[in-house]
């Protein structure tokens, strides 16, 4: 996808972001106009003998001022939402796949990864987020090991694998009083680029912008419930392949739509929950093109498949001093990961010219987190996860993950 695309996708969502702060701001600007403390005993004593009201103010010339009255919240409510804000978010898991080329004849000769987006697409609502909507900018490092494969020769094994280094810059941004958030994350990667004689591929590092809108729907002193929508799209690069000299283009076409429900609770003050089930459904599919020399010739539409994701997390404090100069807390998290295909794969093309499909077909995946929070003032974290796939081939994406993720509130 031209970088001129992307641009024009990063000024819509700065533009967004700016109504909804501007939205945000007179919002609570309007809450604070409702009640004041001052005038409270005012109110009460002109309901029960407005008489008498009415008499007190019978020498006043002019009006008094008009009061303005302060809705507080109760001790108990800001030490609820105060709670649940200091509880850390859950750390993630996923690597998407977009499936795999194969050519040859009688049967594959060479194979690889589509890379789309340079992998960075198919966001997951749980990666480094709880219920509770939050003000915040972020920052994501993932290195997901062994990831991408390409292979010139499958008669001798000519494969390589690629490691992904995934960086994504992010904010999220609370209004209607606290009760909406929304989330954008844009992230990038180092190139999929491989070269033989027989075959080449080649992914661009740019990912695809991603924008959730999250919604409070219930909030108790020990938890909050959350629903909401993200839609990824497809500001990423495509994916660029030559096979036998043949070459071809995948476009990264699909906008994903991606409905969610999202759990955090605190049984206890050291102990917290988060549990995430999402559907990541693809609105359209990705254009393919034969890319001769009287110009590209349409191949077919490669749809992604639906997927479900179920992710569970649990952590404890370790310790916590909010007077501590640098370290004020400390938790840990243990995390368990669940992705799921909800149909069959497509499959665009044929052997023994070139086939475009998800050789699994069908994947159930199950992911190992383990990470550590650090808080290391009121209002900065900073957290490193790794995970470890529990499942062999083809239900295994990658071979381990190493995630640092830094969130500062405002």
């Amino acid at each position: 996808m031209p970088l001129r695309t992307c641009g024009c996708a990063l000024a819509v969502a700065m533009f967004t972001f700016y109504q909804l702060s501007l939205w945000s701001a007179l919002a609570k600007a309007d809450e604070a106009s409702y009640w004041t403390d001052e005038s409270v005993d005012d109110v009460l004593q002109f309901v029960q003998d407005p008489g008498a009201a009415a008499d007190a103010a019978e020498p006043q010339l002019q009006p008094p001022p008009p009061t303005r009255l302060v809705r507080v919240q109760p001790a108990a409510v800001r030490r609820s939402r105060f709670r649940l804000a200091s509880v850390p978010n859950m750390l993630g898991d996923t690597f998407p796949s977009a499936g795999q080329i194969f050519s040859g004849s009688p049967s594959p000769t060479v194979a690889a990864d589509i890379g789309l987006a340079g992998g960075a697409r198919r966001m997951k609502i749980a990666e480094n987020n709880k219920a509770l909507p939050a003000d915040r900018v972020f920052f994501m490092y993932n290195h997901f090991n062994n990831a991408l494969a390409a292979d010139g020769d499958l008669a001798t094994s000519d494969r390589q694998r690629f490691s992904v280094e995934r960086f994504t810059i992010g904010l999220e941004k609370t209004f209607g009083c606290g009760l909406w958030s929304v989330d954008v994350r844009m992230p990038f990667t180092n190139e999929f680029d491989f070269t033989s004689p027989n075959l080449d591929v080649n992914g661009g590092p740019i990912g695809n912008l991603a924008i959730s809108i999250k919604r409070l729907l219930y909030e108790t002193d020990n938890g909050a419930i959350s629903a909401g929508l993200g839609i990824d799209t497809p500001t990423g690069s495509d994916f660029n392949v030559s096979v036998f000299a043949r070459p071809y283009t995948v476009h990264n076409d699909a906008v994903l739509l991606m409905p969610y429900l999202g759990l955090t609770a605190t049984p206890d003050d050291n102990t917290f929950v988060h549990i995430f089930a999402q559907l990541d459904i693809p609105a359209n599919g990705n254009r393919i093109e034969f890319v001769g020399l009287g110009g590209p010739t349409p191949l077919g539409i490669l749809n992604d498949q639906t997927l479900l994701y179920l992710d569970a997390s649990l952590g404890r404090w370790l310790y916590r001093d909010p007077c501590a100069d640098y370290l004020t807390g400390l938790a840990a998290l243990v995390e368990l990961h669940y992705t799921s295909t909800l149909n069959d794969t497509d499959i665009v093309g044929g052997l023994p010219d070139v086939a475009f499909l998800e050789s699994a077909n069908r994947r159930d995946i199950l992911n190992l987190t383990f990470g550590l929070h650090g808080q290391l003032t009121s209002n900065t974290d900073v957290r490193v996860g790794a995970v470890f796939p529990l499942r062999n081939k083809p239900d295994r994406l990658f071979d381990s993950e190493v995630q640092v993720q830094v969130n500062r509130r405002f």
